[in-house]
């Protein structure tokens, strides 16, 4: 019997999409539009401004609102709280059964919420799903793709080596009782994840780029220090866990000790960088 492919629901589907910002004018259109550009689009698309204090992102914000009407839905922060409280208000807000999550400067490839979609379905569905992400670039996708096929579940440990989910990428089930810590910064995501699946979670992988970020992954803005405190705040996301007894001593070891042998790689390409951005800023 041949899996199934992307989910027909007329042009929707059970999906809230939620959009922190913070300062993002000169991005959040672009996001918004690769919502609506889906050819599932999600029901609900709630932006929560994380209490921008700039006179451009207000002025966006009440042109989305006039533009999109009741189908975008503009929470307003009144302190900045970071994107774990920006998300977590939008999740608590949305009235659809799943959460997709989208970050104001990045934007969805226009067959992602029908390709992933599959993955969270039915009895069998996951309860989180994500995929890897491209840069500065829309990855050409197949929209008869057979997802069931490609799709692998994402287990605890290797999630533990590497976080596979970036943040832009997720859907999750909204009734899950895990949230965004809104006391971390840097890695509030990884921590989420982690949690989700050691609750007992299943989770599912699509091996395709279904969003584009316009940024590098890492070290952007060539300051190792910037490298650092992101290492630090992972070393801080496994003694949360050691401490909630949700994994051993040695396993956080063997994590500390590989998260260094990342970060020198990290710093290392980030210098390779840094020449090219001063060449490209020199064109």
């Amino acid at each position: 019997m041949k899996a199934s492919g992307p989910v027909q629901t007329g042009d929707t589907s059970p999906v809230t999409a939620v959009i922190p910002c913070f300062r993002n004018a000169t991005t959040l259109r672009r996001a918004v539009k690769s919502v609506f550009a889906q050819t599932n689009r999600p029901r609900e698309v709630i932006v929560v401004d994380d209490a921008s204090d700039d006179e451009d992102t207000e002025v966006l914000l009440s042109a989305l609102e006039v533009e999109y009407g009741d189908l975008v839905k503009v929470i307003r922060l009144d302190s900045n709280g970071g994107p774990s409280g920006a998300r977590n208000r939008g999740w608590e807000a949305a009235s659809q059964p799943f959460i997709a999550f989208l970050d104001a400067d990045d934007a969805w490839h226009h067959e992602k919420i029908a390709l992933q979609m599959p993955l969270m379905l039915g009895p069998h569905g996951a309860s989180i799903s994500g995929h890897p992400i491209s840069i500065n670039t829309f990855f050409m996708c197949d929209a008869n793709v057979d997802v069931e096929h490609l799709a692998r579940p994402l287990r605890i440990g290797q999630l533990l080596f590497r976080n596979q989910l970036p943040t832009p990428s997720v859907i999750v089930k909204a009734s899950l009782q895990q949230r965004f810590d809104p006391s971390r910064r840097l890695c509030e995501d990884y921590d989420l994840w982690l949690r989700i699946l050691m609750a007992g979670e299943f989770c599912r992988y699509l091996p395709i780029p279904l969003t584009t970020t316009f940024k590098a992954s890492f070290g952007e803005g060539g300051l190792s220090e910037d490298l650092f405190a992101m290492e630090q705040a992972q070393a801080g996301v496994y003694r949360g866990l050691v401490a909630d007894r949700l994994i051993s001593m040695p396993t956080y070891a063997a994590l500390v000790v590989w998260g260094w042998v990342r970060f020198a790689r990290r710093v290392a390409i980030s210098k390779t960088r840094q020449p090219l951005r001063k060449l490209r800023r020199e064109c």
